[in-house]
């Protein structure tokens, strides 16, 4: 009893020291991060505008000086991010797929995101979106792979482009609810407007799909992107 009263007597200690070094490894929303992978406990777990906890599993940041050199080489002059206005009537037409019902093999479903908005979650201000899939039929599988874009509108002085400045890619169940959907935000360095737009693509694994992606609405955010 003696030895067990003095392995717990140094129990506490032990216990702060791990808390400590737990606190330092929590995970940060830095500017460059790994796609992939699972959280790590409560310390990745994020919350929604409703309280919900979101799947947001290894968000691929893209630092805004990366994000404008590759807006920059696509137009061939030096970009800036703008208001969506701005860049409206010097956009390429992209065609992008609107999802109703896609049919792979004996699989029939849809793939839908949210429009980018304004969140708080990780303690600052950022923009956000959440991407997702729909089951409409039997013969599907009962996870997808789910890829979400988040993309900014950037301008050089002739041309425009959008590029992507968040991308999560995750394999996840059906539903449009918290714990299916997955989760790609940026956060903001300046409350300058910039216009941003969401892309959404779901891959069927085994099965081979149509391409194409479901674009959200455009939209202006009073964030430019960190």
């Amino acid at each position: 009893m003696k030895k067990n009263h003095r392995i717990w007597s140094i129990f506490p200690t032990c216990l702060a020291v791990f808390g400590l070094a737990l606190a330092g490894s929590q995970p940060v929303f830095a500017s460059t991060g790994q796609s992939g992978g699972s959280p790590q406990g409560e310390a990745a777990q994020t919350l929604n505008e409703e309280g919900y906890e979101d799947k947001n599993y290894g968000i691929q940041l893209i630092p805004a000086e990366d994000a404008l050199a590759a807006a920059s080489e696509m137009i061939g002059e030096e970009a800036r991010f703008v208001p969506f206005e701005e860049a409206a009537d010097r956009l390429p037409l992209e065609t992008m797929a609107v999802s109703g019902t896609i049919t792979a093999g004996d699989c029939k479903y849809r793939q839908g995101n949210d429009n980018p908005h304004h969140s708080f979650t990780t303690g600052s201000k950022n923009v956000s979106v959440h991407g997702y899939w729909l089951r409409d039929s039997s013969g599907c599988p009962t996870e997808a792979d789910v890829t979400v874009y988040l993309q900014a509108t950037a301008c050089g002085a002739s041309s425009c482009v959008w590029t992507n400045v968040a991308v999560t890619s995750e394999r996840t169940t059906p539903g449009s609810g918290s714990g299916n959907r997955i989760n790609a935000r940026v956060g903001c360095s300046s409350e300058a407007t910039v216009g941003y737009r969401a892309l959404t693509d779901v891959d069927l694994p085994w099965i081979v799909d149509p391409n194409g992606q479901t674009e959200s609405d455009h939209v202006n955010r009073q964030c430019v992107p960190a």
